[in-house]
């Protein structure tokens, strides 16, 4: 069965660089809690569960700014060559902050080792070799996709896992309980054919039940699983799963009813060529690492690592389990954080606690004084 997308043809083009590019600001994530849950039950294809880590998952699909802003520091825009297709481009990707697509399942691993060196993360894929950027869809000539190593201790970006992806595109375990998509309006959260005819600037519709933007609708999402490939033919590499589009629907009403119809579909026969240009753009996650171990109470029985708290006040964050020590951030006051690592006992006004490690909802990690943390958000 041939996949319900449409190679892009017209990657014959380059974009131009007005300006030099700004540094790179850091993903916006998500944290997203782990679960256990029977993912081909869910979806009506057999039995089998599965258990999704705690993640970090990138708030938005990746905009065409950001992907502009790794081929230009990595070289890779001086392959693309202003040609009269170039337009193309543009009416597919009308807005630097339109999801970008396009992007081959190779890219998208180097994509997400750029991304964590930028952000100070190991990166997870070890990528033996290198291959030439093509512009059109396809390689005139088969070519070999070089050998990827997978770091599985890794910090850094990489692409989810099918199960992860449905588990996070469906809001997690209470998302999945409430079936949201069956009642909610498919327009007011997905791109789909009745309401738009390219990307879209990321973010503009509602998010899931997670605070994930545009996981149904706008690009497909690259995943790591090897799938059989649609079209029949294996060829040399093999196939890659992606998901999240439901623009081939015509009739919106119909969407949500069948949302889980249509991801069992994909599940069973989706996959893309790793080399070939699609409508595929990306989203990264992280390990959450330490957040879902089993919790551990502190020193001072407080606090349980693995656990969720807000900060009380504004409250600073060091890189050491030292007072002293050097200022990488401020929490401020109501933010959540989620404890990772309990040191020494200190005492700051009056008050007796843990210094504590914690990582914030947008990566950053770090020490704080656990006496101004409190389970509820003031």
């Amino acid at each position: 069965m041939k996949k319900n997308v449409i190679p892009l043809l017209f990657f014959m083009f380059v974009f131009v660089c007005y300006a030099a590019e700004p540094a790179v600001i850091p993903v916006e994530n998500v944290f997203v809690k782990g679960g256990v849950y029977n993912w081909k039950k869910l979806l009506g294809i057999g039995s089998e569960e599965i258990t999704v880590p705690d993640l970090y998952v990138q708030k938005y699909e990746t905009s065409r700014k950001e992907w502009e802003a790794f081929i230009n520091e990595t070289g890779k825009k001086e392959f693309y060559n202003i040609t009269a297709v170039q337009l193309n481009y543009y009416n597919l990707m009308s807005y630097p902050e339109s999801a970008a697509i396009g992007i081959t399942f190779f890219e998208a691993l180097e994509y997400c080792n750029w991304r964590s060196k930028k952000e100070g993360y190991t990166p997870v894929y070890t990528l033996k070799g290198s291959i030439p950027t093509q512009s059109s869809y396809t390689y005139p000539k088969p070519v070999k996709m070089p050998k990827i190593v997978v770091n599985k201790n890794a910090d850094g970006y990489r692409l989810p896992e099918e199960t992860e992806w449905i588990y996070f595109a469906l809001g997690g375990l209470e998302g999945i309980k409430s079936k949201w998509w069956e009642t909610k309006p498919v327009e007011t959260y997905a791109w789909v054919a009745t309401n738009s005819s390219s990307t879209e600037p990321v973010g503009k519709l509602e998010p899931n039940p997670v605070g994930l933007y545009d996981v149904f609708g706008n690009a497909w999402e690259w995943c790591w699983d090897i799938k059989p490939n649609s079209a029949g033919e294996e060829g040399i590499n093999k196939s890659r799963l992606s998901c999240g589009t439901c623009s081939c629907y015509s009739d919106k009403k119909d969407v949500g009813v069948n949302m889980l119809a249509y991801m069992a579909v994909l599940s069973a026969r989706g996959g893309s060529d790793p080399l070939e240009r699609y409508y595929i753009g990306i989203r990264m996650v992280r390990n959450a690492s330490g957040t879902s171990q089993p919790a551990q109470k502190a020193t001072d029985g407080r606090y349980s690592v693995g656990s969720v708290y807000y900060a009380s006040d504004n409250l600073n964050i060091r890189s050491e389990p030292n007072l002293q020590a050097q200022k990488v951030g401020l929490i401020p006051k109501g933010q959540a954080l989620t404890l990772m690592q309990t040191g020494q006992t200190t005492h700051i006004d009056g008050i007796t606690a843990s210094l504590v490690k914690v990582r914030l909802q947008d990566g950053t990690e770090g020490w704080c004084f656990s006496g101004y943390l409190t389970p509820q958000k003031p």
